[in-house]
C-alpha cells in the first residue's frame, strides 16, 4: 500500500490568495517527501475556483521537483483538449527530467462545459485526443463477463488508472486507519472479526491521519455541513467524475463519503457510494452521518440502561 498528497485547490481570491496557497502547498510538499509519502499530484482545471488555481499542473510540479529529492510527482491529469498533444509531450518530457524522472503522468478528456466553452472547443473535440478502446482494454484484461460497463466510469474517467477500491475494501481500509493499523476480515455475523495488519504506521501517525480527516467534517471542510453536534467525526469525501450527464446537460458523479466515529476512540466506520448522481461528496458525507448519529445513540441508550 502506498500514501500520497493529492492537491486539488477549490478555493479562490476570496478564501486564499494564489501566492499563498503556492506558497503552502509547497511547504507541504516538501513536507510529504521527507516523511516518506509516495506521491504528490496535482489537477489541471481552469476558469473558477474549482480547481482554478492549476492551470497547468507541470508547472506546480517543477517547483516540487525543486524542493523534493525522493517523491514520485503525479499528473492527476493534464488535459490533452485544452493543450497540443505534442506541446504537452515536451513540457512533460522536460519535466521528467528536470525531477530526475520521478514524474507519472495522466491525463483525462476534460469533463466540464464551461472550460471547453472557454477554449472554444467542442467537448467532441476530446474524443480523438483520449482513448476510447475501454471496451477491449477490459475485454482483454478481465474477459467480457469479467467486468460491468460501471466499471469505465468509475475507475477511468479522470486519468488516474485503475481503482480497485470497492465499498467494502474502503470500509476495511478505513477500519484500518480507526485502529492499530490492521483492518477486519468482512463478517455478516455479529462478533469479533479477524484483523490483519495493513497498513504499516506508527500510532502518533495515524492519529495525525485522523485529525487531519476530522477537519474534513468541520468549519471550512468539504463535509462540514454533515457535522453531528457533541460527536468528532473524521472522514474524506470523494467525487468521480463520469463523463455523462442528466437531462438538463448537468454532471454526473459517482458521490463518496468514508468516515468514522468518535474520532478519538472509533467505535463505527461508514463508507456512502452513491452513483450516477448530479450531487457531490458532501451529500454523501450527510448520509454516513445519520448513520453514525443513529449507531451511537443506540450505543450510548444501551449502555445507560445496561449500567442502571
Amino acid at each position: 500500500m502506498k500514501f500520497g498528497v493529492g492537491f486539488f485547490p477549490d478555493g479562490g481570491p476570496d478564501r486564499i490568495s494564489a501566492r499563498q496557497y503556492y506558497d503552502e502547498a509547497l511547504a507541504l510538499a516538501g513536507r510529504a517527501d521527507a516523511l516518506g509519502y509516495d506521491s504528490l499530484k496535482m489537477v489541471e482545471h481552469h476558469f473558477t475556483s474549482y480547481g482554478g488555481y492549476s492551470p497547468d499542473p507541470a508547472v506546480f510540479l517543477a517547483a516540487c521537483a525543486q524542493r523534493t529529492r525522493r517523491i514520485r510527482l503525479v499528473t492527476g491529469a493534464v488535459l490533452p483538449a485544452f493543450n497540443h498533444p505534442l506541446k504537452l509531450a515536451g513540457q512533460l518530457a522536460m519535466l521528467d527530467a528536470l525531477s530526475g524522472g520521478r514524474l507519472d503522468v495522466g491525463v483525462a478528456r476534460a469533463f466540464m462545459p464551461y472550460e471547453f466553452d472557454g477554449f472554444g472547443v467542442s467537448m467532441e473535440e476530446s474524443r480523438p485526443r483520449f482513448p476510447t478502446s475501454f471496451p477491449d482494454y477490459f475485454n482483454q484484461k478481465y474477459g467480457p463477463r469479467g467486468w460491468t460497463p460501471g466499471e469505465k466510469e468509475l475507475n477511468l474517467s479522470i486519468g488516474q488508472g485503475e481503482n480497485a477500491q470497492t465499498v467494502l475494501n474502503m470500509a476495511r481500509f478505513y477500519s484500518a486507519l480507526a485502529t492499530d493499523g490492521s483492518e477486519p476480515t468482512p463478517m455478516i455475523r455479529q462478533g469479533a472479526p479477524k484483523r490483519t495488519k495493513s497498513v504499516a504506521l506508527a500510532p502518533e501517525q495515524l492519529a495525525q491521519l485522523r485529525k487531519a480527516m476530522m477537519g474534513v467534517v468541520s468549519e471550512g471542510g468539504t463535509a462540514a455541513a454533515a457535522a453531528i453536534k457533541g460527536v468528532k467525526v473524521a472522514g474524506k469525501t470523494g467525487t468521480a467524475q463520469t463523463l455523462k450527464y442528466d437531462k438538463n446537460g448537468k454532471p454526473l458523479y459517482f458521490a463518496w463519503f468514508a468516515g468514522m466515529a468518535p474520532a478519538d476512540a472509533p467505535q463505527i466506520v461508514v463508507v456512502v457510494m452513491v452513483p450516477n448522481v448530479t450531487f457531490e461528496g458532501a451529500t454523501s458525507a450527510g448520509l454516513a452521518t445519520k448513520i453514525i448519529a443513529h449507531y451511537l445513540h443506540t450505543q450510548v441508550a444501551n449502555t445507560i440502561q445496561n449500567t442502571g
